[in-house]
């Protein structure tokens, strides 16, 4: 029930939140991130594998700066803005149920440190600075 709870919380928080963004976006933002879900591949220079996450981590860029997906055990929503190369998070919210054997608490923390990114064919990748932080391929 609870989980039940927080799916249909999380769908109108997100839900809100798409409906009070802008549908232009900005000319900088890539088409090709917004166009496709995201499934994580690679974590902190490491290939996934059923170990890492209780549940492999996914992202969706919406057009209005606004992302959401999960992080291997919740369900999280929050905002990114881009210029250029340049991507930077804000403030990640989601839902709070208990996962074990999971890097998901790590996983959030790597959004604060991305400032760039960068779309190749299939793949989706966040660096800080120079350093490959995550990649992500089209689900």
């Amino acid at each position: 029930m609870k989980k039940a709870f927080f799916i249909l919380l999380f769908m109108g928080v997100v839900g809100f939140g798409i409906s009070c963004s802008s549908t232009t976006g900005t000319a900088s933002t890539s088409d090709s991130l917004t166009s496709t879900a995201w499934r994580l591949s690679k974590f902190n220079g490491k290939v996934i594998d059923s170990t890492t996450f209780a549940r492999t981590p996914e992202l969706r860029f919406w057009v209005g700066s606004k992302v959401s997906g999960n992080d291997g055990c919740n369900l999280v929503t929050g905002s990114y803005t881009v210029q250029g190369d340049k991507i930077m998070f804000g403030a990640m919210a989601g839902t709070k149920m208990a996962c074990v054997n999971t890097n998901y608490e790590n996983y959030n923390k790597f959004f604060n440190r991305t400032n760039k990114y960068k779309v190749e064919s299939n793949k989706l990748v966040f660096y800080e600075g120079t350093t490959e932080l995550m990649s992500y391929t089209k689900k």
